[in-house]
């Protein structure tokens, strides 16, 4: 795991011109996207990151932009607070023609800490490799096994991850014990090849 230290910027590193038009061309692109060799209809992407860094708030902006109108799909929490205690899948639809868009955002417990409570690192890998069904409820005491009833066996790529994204608060920087934690989770994710990406709030 690598870790960087970011030095305030005195000009902005890249100037976007955010007319409506290149706006229309960003949704039309996610529209049309099409997964690689069109081996699943839609692309399972998985938040995960601390308490409070934004995952389910990020979910409501996406369905809101699509939706055409604010809304508030997914509840929210704080950084003291956890609202998101079952493992969720959302699909997004078109505000006018109604199609479902290439794209599935799946919500998880945020990490913490503590081994107490906040979701087991295991359990990432285990939704990643499609053994965790939607609307699990996280158990904080342990992590879930495959062979509970609460699990199922993935029988098409469909159902599983393809891309993780890890949502950090760009305003508060990650303790050494998250840091840790995210290092870990990321060296489990690097032996599965599954893209990662930073997604920053």
């Amino acid at each position: 795991c690598e870790v960087y230290r970011v030095e305030e910027l005195k000009t902005p590193w890249r100037h976007l011109t955010w007319t409506t038009e290149r706006r229309q061309e960003q949704i039309d692109f996610i529209k049309n996207y099409t997964p690689y060799k069109s081996l699943t209809s839609q692309a399972r992407v998985l938040l995960i990151g601390p308490n409070g860094a934004g995952k389910s708030s990020f979910i409501n902006s996406v369905n809101s932009i699509f939706r055409g109108h604010v809304t508030n799909r997914v509840m929210v929490g704080g950084e003291s607070t956890r609202t998101t205690t079952k493992y969720s899948t959302y699909s997004f639809r078109g505000e006018k023609d109604g199609i479902s868009l290439p794209l599935i955002l799946c919500d998880t417990m945020g990490l913490t800490e503590s081994t107490s409570y906040g979701m087991h690192s295991d359990d990432v890998i285990r939704i990643i490799k499609g053994h965790v069904p939607n609307k699990y409820q996280f158990n904080t005491a342990s992590p879930i096994q495959v062979d509970t009833k609460n699990s199922i066996k993935p029988t098409t790529i469909d159902e599983k991850i393809h891309c993780v994204a890890y949502v950090l608060d760009a305003s508060k920087p990650l303790s050494s014990q998250m840091e840790q934690k995210i290092c870990s989770i990321k060296s489990q994710i690097n032996d599965l090849d599954i893209p990662q990406i930073v997604l920053l709030t």
